[in-house]
């Protein structure tokens, strides 16, 4: 196992940390990094960074994608957004590995097939579907996964959200809130989708 990655994915998350609690900041609003919801997902994305075993350029842009993931994860379940500061942070350091390992047209393209389905339904639901924070973070786990990994990422993500959303109808839980926020379960997509395509 390569013990530099869960290292790196912890720094990277408490890079990504500090640049949402600033925008959250700037905004009005408040972001707890100590928060059950803003451990959880980091933590879980630097054990699957454990588990991944790849070295290189790869490994680093997966670790990225996982804290990137994981931090707008809990700026959504707190805020309701996902921040763009952060994301085009991730796009920065993604776009220099991919560069540096030569697989920018495959990077574009998981971008371009994990993205565009959240972008279409963004605009099919007017917004109302899904968020364009979800889409940018949706084409942010395509740029850096790959297409595999991205499509496997979504389908996850897709799956886990809906099962969640009828158990919340099933149980009565959903009050006035008429939308589920989606950036945890492209996390939850991301981890599964970087330990199963690794």
């Amino acid at each position: 196992m390569n013990a530099l990655m869960p290292a790196f994915c912890a720094a990277s998350a408490i890079v990504f940390a500090t640049i949402a609690r600033e925008t959250a900041k700037s905004h009005g609003l408040r972001v707890s990094l100590r928060r059950a919801t803003a451990v959880v997902p980091t933590l879980v994305a630097a054990v699957s960074t454990t588990w991944m075993n790849t070295a290189g350029a790869d490994g680093y842009a997966q670790a990225t994608v996982l804290a990137c993931a994981a931090v707008s994860a809990a700026t959504d379940i707190q805020t309701g957004y996902v921040f763009d500061r952060v994301v085009l942070v991730a796009l920065a350091i993604l776009l220099g590995l991919s560069i540096e390992s030569k697989a920018l047209s495959i990077s574009v393209t998981g971008a371009a097939l994990t993205g565009g389905p959240l972008f279409v339904i963004h605009v099919m639901s007017r917004g109302r579907g899904i968020g364009l924070g979800d889409v940018k973070l949706g084409a942010i786990i395509g740029f850096g996964l790959g297409v595999t990994a991205g499509l496997e990422a979504l389908r996850c993500a897709v799956l886990t959200a809906g099962c969640f959303g009828i158990v919340v109808l099933l149980c009565g839980r959903y009050g006035s809130q008429r939308w589920i926020r989606f950036a945890p379960f492209l996390a939850v997509g991301s981890a599964y989708a970087a330990i199963k395509c690794r």
